[in-house]
């Protein structure tokens, strides 16, 4: 077999490592294959994504920056150098490594989100947002792409659009975790607007959702209960505080609040009996003290 042949051959086989999950053992392999000849560029580089991959991320850019000076017309090295700049916090090489790459390949859409995520750390929010948007145009199954722009929407207050694309996360992912809670709490947040707006029907149906989502946390349940009682609901709005209660027994805001669904439908004996349970865990709870005077 020939020098070259050879060479290749150790080549796949660290690569196959690499592919199989042995991080370690194609570390070994690839850096075997570079003392014999450290001009292999296809080893450089997969060698310093095996460090990323590891967490050594001072490897990864030293041997990604090589890879950068062997290779300077790779749009793949340089949005892997970039990324690995990102978590060396070192934010303003990361963007310059992750536009060259982008400038090589604008249909990279790993590099527009590699460069969202060093403008986002760097609090670049309107920069990051564009980049985000340009990964999901090029990628429409990016699932981190759309969950990061999913948050960027939310900071700045464009729910309705960081609803969507939480939304598409679920689609791609179901059981994303990350997603489901934003989703949730971004859904709440839009309600209290639309609340807010005097628009309590697309309030609940944003509630609604929210508690769909995540049945498992006390606080939607009362949110719910509330746009409940703005609609003169006060049976459903009681089960929905109830639900809260069995969540979390201890909880002076939802006993509160069902004092008042309670004294809504009449039942002004066990409203009081909400209200004292309330007041023994918070004396001091001003609303609960006016409704039981009253």
């Amino acid at each position: 077999m020939s020098s070259a042949n050879a060479a290749a051959n150790d080549f796949e086989t660290a690569l196959a490592r690499h592919r199989a999950g042995d991080l370690a053992g194609a570390e070994i392999a690839y850096r075997r294959i570079l003392a014999a000849d450290p001009s292999r560029v296809e080893a450089r580089h997969s060698l310093g994504l095996v460090c990323f991959q590891r967490g050594q991320f001072q490897d990864a850019v030293a041997e990604l920056s090589e890879t950068v000076s062997l290779s300077p017309e790779s749009p793949a090295a340089h949005n892997h150098l970039g990324a690995a700049l990102v978590q060396m916090g070192d934010l303003e090489g990361a963007q310059t490594a992750l536009r060259k790459a982008i400038e090589l390949d604008p249909s990279s859409a790993e590099a527009h989100f590699n460069l969202g995520c060093a403008l986002r750390a760097a609090q670049a929010s309107g920069d990051a947002l564009g980049s985000f948007q340009r990964a999901v145009e090029l990628s429409p199954k990016f699932t981190a792409a759309w969950f990061n722009l999913g948050n960027e929407l939310r900071a700045l207050k464009r729910r309705e659009e960081a609803i969507h694309a939480f939304r598409r996360v679920l689609e791609l992912q179901a059981d994303h975790a990350k997603a489901i809670r934003s989703l949730a709490l971004t859904l709440a947040e839009a309600a209290e607007v639309l609340r807010d707006q005097d628009q309590p029907e697309a309030a609940l149906a944003h509630l609604s959702e929210a508690v769909q989502r995540q049945p498992e946390v006390p606080e939607m349940h009362v949110r719910l209960g509330l746009i409940l009682q703005t609609l003169e609901r006060p049976a459903e709005a009681e089960a929905a505080y109830r639900e809260a209660l069995r969540l979390r027994p201890v909880f002076p805001e939802a006993l509160g609040n069902l004092a008042g669904a309670l004294s809504a439908q009449r039942r002004h004996e066990e409203a009081v009996e909400a209200c004292d349970a309330a007041l023994s865990l918070r004396p001091e709870f001003a609303e609960v003290l006016v409704n039981r005077a009253n």
